[in-house]
């Protein structure tokens, strides 16, 4: 599954079916891969494994996607349906913030996404991302002007600061600790999928099979297999139900 950025989506593009996220507004919708060829300016950061779901752990922040970055496959066993499908469980994921703001190399790379075998463009230096590494010696240039006007600078600055100081720091407080709690959470959800004690604690399929249900209750008059798969699907077991909140909402 390809991961794209345009001026305005994500887009997770699988065969013929794409999922667009607007990055302004946290909204998705569903396309055909052939409406890639209206978005702007599009690139390919790389392939994920599959989607979890959308979290937003405060409401004055962005939404996140939960992306399946590494599987391990376990075993490929008949369902109920007949069907032989892979199952895989999860090794590594990541969240992957829809702000408007185009991600710097750094924060793609530590996404650990793979490289897009299809798209040329994608990859892990900087001149594929079209990041220009800068040169030092134009900074060092610029370096000892910058020092000689801070000291007056400063003193210049000080009066108006201290007198909007108060409003000013609340506010940067308020959102430095709206920053650092969404911080702790993510990195307790990284830890639980990519270094869980267990090792391997969280499993899926990509394919239309219900691995949440034995295969008794698949077999029972009271399992409608005509249902939507979430639908179907064992709460006991069906571990990343609200990230999908938005999606089963539209009945996908």
């Amino acid at each position: 599954m390809e991961l794209l950025q345009t001026d305005a989506y994500y887009i997770l593009n699988k065969g013929q079916n794409s999922l667009w996220f607007d990055r302004k507004t946290g909204n998705h919708e569903y396309k055909t891969c052939w409406d890639l060829a209206n978005a702007r300016n599009p690139s390919c950061l790389g392939t994920v494994h599959g989607m979890l779901g959308k979290l937003q752990i405060h409401a004055d922040l962005p939404p996140r996607l939960a992306l399946i970055t590494r599987v391990r496959e376990v075993g490929a066993p008949v369902f109920a349906c007949g069907v032989g499908s892979r199952v895989y469980c999860i090794r590594r994921v990541a969240f992957l913030p829809l702000t408007p703001h185009h991600l710097d190399s750094s924060t793609i790379n530590n996404l650990g996404l793979s490289p897009c075998q299809k798209h040329h463009n994608t990859g892990t230096n900087n001149e594929r991302r079209g990041v220009g590494i800068p040169d030092p010696r134009a900074g060092l240039s610029k370096t000892f002007g910058t020092l000689r006007n801070v000291t007056s600078s400063l003193r210049t600055a000080t009066a108006n600061v201290a007198a909007n100081a108060t409003g000013q720091s609340k506010s940067r407080k308020e959102e430095r600790d709206k920053e650092r709690y969404e911080r702790r959470i993510l990195d307790e959800l990284l830890k639980m999928f990519n270094e869980s004690e267990s090792g391997e604690s969280f499993y899926f399929c990509n394919d239309s099979v219900d691995i949440t249900s034995s295969l008794q209750r698949q077999s029972s008059a009271n399992y409608d297999k005509s249902l939507p798969l979430w639908k179907r699907a064992h709460d006991n077991f069906f571990w990343n139900k609200h990230m999908m909140t938005d999606f089963m909402k539209n009945g996908a």
